[in-house]
């Protein structure tokens, strides 16, 4: 429990000093006080005042001691003493240690409160509806007092997705998110764009307050708020369509959500939508044009990250984003008669993962490099200083290269690979060749390698 240094208020209430020494002794029995509890019959909270069976404390608290201290069962507090210390349990006394300790201002009510849903937050409390109740209720209370806009973000935020315990209502979420406290907060401002936008599907001008409420979010640096108004130019909602504006903005934000997938880092929401909106764009043109294989790869990283987003949650709070994802993949598969298997690492593959934005920074290398120039087969093992998406669209496959990674290209004609095996980054494909290149110091670029295959231009007027 921590210690608020604060002035005693001076009250008829407050114990003598001499008392004090007491009650402070029968505070000692609040901590670290494991042993204790379970040796008790019946123990007593001086927090809510409540006396009950000792078998009834279930969680505990970590101290840095050590030791583990009982929380009440009925207000979550650890502010609990058993019978086994010697104390006797009696309303009177818990009544004199709550005014000596919470209402003299040595221990902040609004903290102790804070603290507990704190740790509901962490799961350092268990989950349970008991707890649900209790944490609703003090955010409640802080909420009421206006002095804690973090309580109003969560109330909103559980309204708005619903847990095992609390059913999904978007009109108490718009309520918590609407709270004056939270006027010009960003995250709040997405979150109330995308309720109204919801409330668009059914009833008139909505959209426009929603578009406005994105707009304010976005200049404030909210990273989903610019999301949702790419997706409003996309749609024309809230404001005059523009599809292109919509892809560019679809484009820059993938490019700045990549460094976050290779991270593993998932807590932006929109991240699997926003791929999922680059493919749809290009596969049906909208803003940009037709290209089948960008689509695909950008179907595949969104269903790579939304499968990310529900294993760290749970649970999936946008199943309507994965049946889309599924749809585009489906759609592929059956246009290219091809189905999900395992990798195949090979030229293909290779060529699949060097788009613009897939190769990561850091040094690369090329080891064991084996070349059969009668078979035309072209071995080595790429090394990467970072992990790196790898793609396998023949295969709908996409996952972390995250160790070295043995490659084998058929049809290879002709070699020059880096003396060092090291190099920055790929150019060219399939048909025209791959090309290594390197950055020197003044970010000037030299090709350092090079690997042409059967059927390529180059390849066959050097063999001649």
């Amino acid at each position: 429990m921590a210690k608020v240094v604060t002035k005693k208020k001076q009250s008829k209430k407050f114990p003598s000093q001499k008392r004090m020494k007491v009650l402070d002794s029968y505070l000692s029995h609040s901590v670290s006080n494991d042993v204790e509890i379970v040796s008790s019959k019946e123990c007593g909270c001086f927090f809510c005042r409540s006396i009950f069976d000792a078998r009834l404390v279930q969680d505990w608290i970590d101290e840095e001691d050590g030791g583990v201290s009982a929380i009440c069962p009925n207000c979550g507090v650890d502010a609990v003493i058993g019978d086994a210390s010697g104390i006797e349990i009696t309303k009177d006394l818990l009544k004199e240690m709550e005014n000596a300790y919470f209402e003299s201002g040595i221990y902040r009510r609004d903290e102790m409160m804070r603290t507990y849903i704190d740790r509901y937050v962490a799961f350092k409390i268990p989950h349970k509806e008991k707890t649900s109740a209790l944490t609703i209720k003090y955010c409640k209370e802080l909420e009421e007092q206006g002095i804690d806009p973090a309580s109003s973000l969560f109330l909103g935020e559980l309204y708005y997705f619903g847990d095992e315990f609390v059913e999904k209502n978007i009109d108490e979420s718009f309520l918590h998110f609407n709270h004056p406290l939270l006027k010009n907060d960003h995250f709040a401002l997405n979150m109330r764009g995308n309720i109204l936008l919801k409330k668009g599907l059914t009833e008139k001008g909505y959209y426009k307050k929603a578009f406005d409420c994105f707009t304010k979010a976005a200049a404030l640096g909210d990273f989903e708020a610019r999301y949702n108004l790419a997706y409003c130019y996309l749609k024309g909602l809230g404001t005059a369509g523009d599809q292109h504006l919509a892809f560019t903005a679809f484009r820059n934000l993938s490019r700045e959500s990549y460094d976050n997938v290779l991270n593993g880092e998932f807590s932006i929401h929109c991240v699997p939508e926003i791929f999922l909106r680059l493919g749809e764009c290009y596969l049906k043109g909208i803003g940009t044009a037709i290209n089948q294989e960008e689509a695909m790869r950008n179907y595949l990283l969104a269903d790579f990250v939304h499968q990310f987003r529900v294993y760290a949650k749970k649970r999936d709070d946008f199943p309507e984003t994965y049946e889309d994802i599924q749809k585009g993949i489906l759609l592929f598969a059956m246009r290219h008669n091809i189905s999900r298997k395992p990798p195949t690492f090979d030229a293909d593959s290779f060529e699949d993962s060097m788009f613009d934005i897939s190769f990561p920074y850091g040094n690369k290398y090329l080891k064991n490099i084996s070349y059969d120039s009668k078979n035309k087969i072209l071995e080595f093992d790429l090394e990467l200083d970072k992990q790196c998406l790898f793609f396998d669209l023949g295969n709908l496959y996409v996952g972390l290269l995250t160790e070295p990674t043995h490659f084998v290209f058929e049809g290879v004609v002709s070699v020059d690979m880096p003396s060092d095996g090291r190099f920055d980054f790929v150019s060219g494909s399939y048909e025209e060749g791959f090309s290594f290149h390197l950055n020197d110091a003044d970010n000037k670029t030299e090709e350092v390698g090079r690997i042409c295959f059967m059927g390529d231009i180059k390849s066959t007027e050097e063999i001649e």
